[in-house]
């Protein structure tokens, strides 16, 4: 595991963020091949994100991508959605929801009051290293996201 994503929240450099976000091309999902060896996107994974106004990565959570559904979240919001994979990408839609109300005064990475649900969109493709990058959206605005795979489902 890259000793940038052990640490929370999660601390990975501006300039680590950066290099990872330029993609290499061709690269095939779903059954993924990195260097001969064959990679399944479904899993637990960590991820780190930017946030509005702020060039360093800022939030982190956890989710599974399982057999085209996502689950995860963080000490104070839950992610659940779908997604599916395609020419080399992984896009889907996740819906936010507070579930701890010790946050419930808080704003979300994209500044906006936690306390209702949230449509959030995402696009990402594994990169030569094993992660997945791209960009989670939400209406005009998109930041940053990176993704590191933890373990294969049982």
């Amino acid at each position: 595991m890259d000793d940038r994503c052990r640490r929370h929240p999660s601390g990975c450099s501006d300039d680590h963020l950066r290099a990872d976000l330029s993609l290499p091309g061709g690269v095939r999902l779903a059954g993924v091949s990195l260097g001969g060896a064959f990679m399944s996107i479904e899993g637990m994974w960590c991820f780190v994100t930017g946030e509005v106004g702020n060039n360093e990565i800022a939030a982190g959570g956890v989710i599974i991508l399982d057999t085209q559904r996502i689950y995860g979240g963080d000490s104070a919001i839950a992610h659940v959605g779908n997604y599916e994979t395609a020419n080399g990408q992984v896009v889907g839609k996740i819906e936010s929801f507070l579930y701890n109300p010790a946050y419930a005064d808080g704003e979300d990475v994209f500044g906006e009051a936690v306390g209702d649900k949230k449509l959030t969109q995402f696009d990402v493709a594994l990169n030569a290293d094993g992660f997945l990058v791209g960009t989670i959206s939400r209406g005009p605005v998109s930041l940053p996201v990176i993704l590191q795979k933890l373990r294969d489902l049982p």
